[in-house]
């Protein structure tokens, strides 16, 4: 059951600094709460959090409960009025740590936005939506499903099933055993480096350039692009060609398969070996220096 978190369904909760003023720009009020509270970790070894509007970060660390610190910043015509908006926000969490949800809903006609950084254990499995905001994972290893409708993504240090959705943003992946990849933009760039656990694996955006390192290993890249270059290191590639990078020992069960496509864009694709591998990728979809 999903209800409204109080101090008896979390087990603490804080709320703090709550604060209003008055903004320049349209006369318009603001009033900004900063809540924290503690979720029990899901018996279901998932966590799915919904945010309409704003971002959402999520750190893994050895932990033994899942923290969660929201700042939420609501508007009115008067300080009153956003006072009073700022009431009807709500943060929902399933209070027996079942299934782990958590959902910042506001009612209607209350305009805002919401920020959660969310402290938990790194085996967790996790399903993130954020309709309007930036969505950062760092250190998950139980599998990322990530969606945002207006944002950039990026997760890094990640293991395990990664799937990728935003309809406007850049996409930053990093990370090692990589299975079931799954990365879509339909406007931003994208950026990958890691290791991949063999199977079939899917790279594309609608706008923009793709930039992929793949760590050790076998893998067959056949990248696409209506408009760009395609380069293998520094060996331009035809578009719908297949290149394998690395050396099979004859068992193609351990080859990994990639599709790499951009309808406008250029398409950068390498193998290094994991001694000189970095995941430090920007959201642009460039490697970092």
């Amino acid at each position: 059951m999903r209800q409204l978190l109080t101090p008896i369904l979390a087990t603490a909760m804080l709320l703090s600094a709550t604060g209003c003023e008055m903004l320049t720009s349209g006369g318009k009020a603001k009033a900004v709460r900063t809540q924290t509270l503690t979720m029990p970790i899901p018996a279901s070894g998932s966590l799915s959090v919904q945010n309409r509007n704003g971002e959402i970060k999520c750190v893994a660390a050895e932990v033994d409960a899942i923290s969660v610190e929201a700042k939420i910043t609501v508007y009115g015509p008067t300080v009153e009025d956003a006072e009073a908006n700022l009431e009807l926000v709500e943060i929902m969490a399933d209070e027996n740590g079942r299934s782990g949800d958590l959902t910042v809903t506001y009612p209607p006609g209350v305009s805002g936005t919401t920020s959660l950084t969310i402290t938990l254990p790194r085996e967790l499995a996790l399903k993130l939506s954020s309709s309007n905001g930036a969505i950062d994972v760092t250190g998950v290893v139980g599998g990322v499903n990530a969606k945002s409708s207006n944002g950039a993504i990026r997760i890094v240090e990640a293991s395990g099933d990664i799937t990728v959705d935003s309809s406007n943003g850049g996409v930053a992946v990093g990370g090692q055993d990589l299975s079931n990849l799954s990365i879509k933009t339909s406007n931003g760039a994208i950026g990958l480096s890691g290791s991949l656990v063999p199977g079939d694996h899917n790279v594309s955006t609608n706008n923009g350039a793709v930039e992929v390192v793949i760590v050790g290993g076998v893998t067959d890249v056949t990248a696409k692009t209506g408009n760009g270059k395609i380069v293998n290191d520094r060996t331009r590639v035809k578009s719908g060609q297949t290149v394998r990078l690395g050396e099979a020992s004859g068992d193609d069960s351990a080859v990994s398969r990639m599709k790499v496509q951009t309808s406008n864009g250029a398409v950068r694709f390498s193998l290094v070996q994991p001694e000189t591998a970095t995941d430090d990728i920007s959201v642009d979809g460039t490697t970092e220096s």
